[in-house]
């Protein structure tokens, strides 16, 4: 069949580049022998994490700063070492001071950005697809069809592995008899009290006194807080039956949420993933506000007592019938082919529902 060259070629018009790109090579000499004199100094870091000289970072962090500030002519510059921490220099930057007026997450002003500049949506839920129309969407261009995710954990549940359950650090567990799962995140907009958060879970953890699977938080800002709670609980705790994982492929995560008897944490994987399995699930804190969950979800301030007494809950009520909120199998497939039969670019119109 003639392809269409008025299409682009994910719509099945040709394909414009024949040849892969040519190899990048962004790491020369110059690269190396900055790496090779500060391993030569035997001084990988000057940091030291309190005021004084180094504490915002040692001579050669301090150094390439100073060249950044003066080739682009700004005050100051500062280096991270992630888009995250980046964003959060960001909003210190803006001036946010404390008490003003910050609602959601910062990831919440991305997706509503995201989401204007978008011609067409599939959005996971029927709820969501509402209100991608109620911000002035066009009906006809926003398909609720599920989440991809959807496919991930069947997929997973019938590749399951478990490769990496023998490596991390702690107890060795017998994942055969009842097991909690716990993964705790940090709240961007709430940083400050990470570390505090994590206390009370850990509080309610050991108080629960059951074989727990802990995976260490993403790298959001206040995860260091959370970091040293957790090293500290493990120093101080060493007889718990907690073992920590860094993390893991789906094919072995899924498996591990699924037979878990209770998710302990504020994970979105707990909210999406966990209504495929029916897990119990016991959402902390803030970070999933305004997220529609299925009925294996109980929510809970991250409180040592609150966590106690929600997690009891969800043990006596055992497993819950697997949901459908966040779509079925096949989903993923359902939205290519819709890609696939797309009209061709169209110009944004607003929606006026008023």
């Amino acid at each position: 069949m003639e392809k269409d060259k008025n299409q682009v070629a994910i719509l099945g018009g040709p394909t414009v580049r024949r040849e892969p790109f040519p190899e990048r090579r962004c790491i020369g000499s110059d690269e190396r022998n900055a790496v090779l004199e500060v391993l030569d100094s035997q001084v990988l870091s000057d940091f030291i994490a309190s005021p004084g000289k180094y504490f915002n970072g040692g001579r050669v962090v301090k150094k390439f700063e100073s060249i950044w500030s003066e080739k682009y002519n700004f005050k100051h510059a500062i280096s991270v070492n992630s888009w995250t921490s980046g964003l959060m220099s960001i909003v210190g930057a803006i001036g946010i001071e404390p008490g003003g007026e910050v609602t959601g997450s910062i990831d919440e002003s991305a997706r509503h950005a995201i989401t204007k500049l978008s011609h067409y949506h599939f959005p996971s839920t029927k709820q969501a697809g509402k209100n991608i129309v109620q911000m002035g969407e066009r009906e006809e261009c926003v398909f609720p069809y599920g989440c991809p995710s959807a496919d991930v954990v069947y997929n997973s549940k019938e590749k399951s592995s478990n490769a990496s359950l023998n490596m991390g650090v702690g107890a060795k567990l017998d994942l055969s008899n009842d097991y909690l799962l716990v993964l705790f995140h940090p709240v961007t907009t709430e940083f400050s009290d990470s570390e505090e958060q994590m206390e009370e879970v850990l509080s309610a953890i050991k108080e629960l006194n059951m074989q727990t699977v802990l995976i260490w938080p993403n790298i959001d800002a206040g995860s260091d807080g959370l970091s040293q709670a957790i090293r500290r609980f493990r120093e101080e705790n060493s007889q718990i039956k907690l073992r920590a994982y860094k993390n893991f492929e789906p094919e072995e995560y899924i498996p591990l949420l699924g037979n878990a008897v209770c998710a302990i944490g504020n994970s979105s994987s707990f909210i999406r993933d966990a209504s495929f399995l029916g897990t119990p699930i016991v959402l902390v804190g803030s970070r999933q506000d305004g997220r529609e969950h299925s009925d294996a979800v109980v929510k809970s301030k991250p409180k040592r007592k609150e966590i106690i007494q929600k997690v009891k809950i969800q043990l006596n009520h055992g497993r819950y019938k697997q949901s459908n909120l966040y779509g079925q199998k096949g989903t993923s497939l359902k939205i290519v082919r819709h890609i696939k039969n797309l009209n061709k670019y169209h110009q944004k119109k607003f929606n006026a529902l008023f």
